[in-house]
This record gives C-alpha cells, sequence and structure tokens, in this order.
C-alpha cells in the first residue's frame, strides 16, 4: 500500500502507476491518527468531501483508476517500461496547454 503523502496532495499534479499492487489512502487511520500536514485540508480539495470523508475516517484504499476518476490523482500510467515516456509525455500536454492558456 502508498501512502497518500500529503507532500503529493499539495502537488499541482498527481501521477501513479496502475499497478494491482497499488492502492492510495490514509493509513494513518488505522494507526487512530488523523491525516497530517494538511491532508484533512487538501484532500477534500482534490475529492468531494463524502469521499474524502470516507478515506480519513476509515482509511478506505482507493485503486489508481478510480482515484483518477475521483480526481485525486491525475494521471495513470503502465507499470515501469513506459513510465518515464508517459511521465514526460504528460508534462508536455500539460505544458502546452498551460501556454496555450496563458497561464504559464
Amino acid at each position: 500500500m502508498f501512502s497518500l503523502s500529503q507532500v503529493a496532495l499539495a502537488c499541482h499534479y498527481r501521477v501513479a502507476v496502475n499497478n494491482k499492487s497499488t492502492n492510495l489512502g490514509v493509513p494513518e487511520v488505522m494507526l487512530g491518527l488523523l491525516p497530517g500536514a494538511g491532508g484533512t485540508q487538501r484532500l477534500p480539495k482534490l475529492v468531494s468531501v463524502p469521499n474524502a470523508l470516507d478515506m480519513a475516517l476509515t482509511g478506505k484504499n482507493i485503486k489508481p483508476v478510480k482515484a483518477k476518476k475521483m480526481g485525486l490523482v491525475d494521471a495513470t500510467v503502465e507499470p515501469l517500461g513506459r513510465l518515464i515516456f508517459q511521465s514526460i509525455q504528460y508534462k508536455v500536454t500539460l505544458t502546452t496547454s498551460r501556454v496555450f492558456r496563458g497561464k504559464l
């Protein structure tokens, strides 16, 4: 399981590997701790409030495909073989779209 790092929540874009062993979540909840470092504030901004509460109160894990549908990650990539190429391609797409919108 991958802990949904609060650093990742603070980033502009998030990319997850689409692998059957990849799970996104806030595992500190399973230890009786609340998500720290702004996780309780940033998570509802990315996903809906009910989904954020479900993750933050129950410790529910999310698969990458569902995380993309929820808005938790911006893109999913296939494991290792094409990871670097797809990440670079995604960054180029984001950069060019921001340039054309006048945001860069």
